[in-house]
């Protein structure tokens, strides 16, 4: 700790050695906060979330690009991310949930539905950060502070899909470039498309992460430090996914889970990107301690708190 201090006295802020050490509080973070627990109980309840948010953005985006093209990059984007035999369940919830719309009072009650089971994958990742960034609820706010606490995930979702979109647009560009980069040099291409695509996703990712760090808990850590433990942490999630996905064998998961074999991969690889992210999580709260970056509650959300009795106690040990 002592030498932590006499870093930044000297101005070794952004250093290796700084690098490092918040590394290891952030290792030691996640592993006293059931990291196995954490990433399992999102598993579960992505499984059966994802296809619900999907569906959403599907239906409140589809009028800009059409309901069949934003699924079908939805399936796509997924398709890049996850082991390509976990995408068949996800089709098949998918397409499911698309049959049920009917009527206009079944679509309500369907909308509201999904509203409610796609939030609840928001919730539980908040109450992850919550626990990891030493979050203490201490009273209640008017119903209008908790209709938006409850309205917040919709944002995301809707964030989501902006973000999505974006990701579209820049598959456009890819193949625009793609053909210059081809009369330049073929052999070229396909290098080009491929250092393109892992830099959308790292860019699309990075976005995505900082918006949540920034907004999905009531805390509110500083801009510098949000897209430091976001760049972070879509470094990790692509790194992750990467290598993931030729090391999840469906072969040897259907010898044992038979039909079931999609379902348990796809929650396979949810939990281990999880896994990722509660690390990124960590990562960024260690950051914001480390060099002093204030992470601040705004009065008109202040129903939660940080243990400040704990971040003193916590300066004099070793975490």
């Amino acid at each position: 700790m002592r030498q932590e201090k006499a870093n930044r006295k000297e101005g070794n802020r952004y250093s290796v050695a700084a690098f490092w050490t918040i590394l290891k509080k952030a290792g030691r973070r996640l592993g006293k906060n059931s990291p196995v627990h954490l990433a399992g109980a999102t598993a579960f309840v992505a499984t059966f979330s994802l296809a619900p948010i999907f569906v959403l953005i599907i239906h409140l985006l589809g009028g800009i690009l059409g309901k069949k093209e934003i699924r079908q990059r939805i399936i796509q984007k997924f398709s890049e991310d996850a082991p390509a035999d976990s995408i068949a369940q996800l089709r098949q919830f998918i397409d499911g949930f698309q049959q049920l719309w009917g009527e206009w009072y079944i679509n309500v009650a369907l909308f509201i539905f999904l509203l409610f089971s796609s939030s609840r994958l928001f919730i539980l990742i908040r109450g992850s950060f919550y626990q990891l960034w030493r979050l203490k609820h201490f009273h209640e706010k008017k119903l209008r502070f908790q209709i938006r606490k409850w309205l917040f995930p919709v944002a995301l979702i809707i964030s989501a899909g902006v973000l999505l979109m974006t990701s579209v647009l820049g598959h456009s560009l890819r193949i625009f470039l793609g053909e210059a980069v081809a009369e330049v040099s073929p052999t070229a291409l396909q290098y080009f498309n491929s250092l393109y695509r892992h830099g959308v996703s790292l860019v699309v990712a990075w976005l995505w992460f900082a918006v949540v760090f920034r907004y999905l808990t009531d805390a509110r850590p500083q801009w510098a430090t949000v897209f430091v433990g976001a760049l972070f942490t879509s470094v990790l999630y692509n790194l992750g996914k990467t290598i993931l996905q030729p090391s999840l064998s469906f072969g040897k998961i259907h010898a044992v889970f038979g039909t079931s074999a999609s379902l348990v991969l796809l929650q396979l690889f949810i939990f281990y990107i999880s896994l990722l992210i509660y690390f990124g999580a960590a990562f960024t709260f260690e950051w914001a301690r480390y060099y002093k970056q204030t992470v601040y509650i705004p009065e008109d959300l202040s129903y939660y708190k940080l243990e400040e009795k704990i971040a003193k106690d916590d300066n004099g040990d070793s975490d």
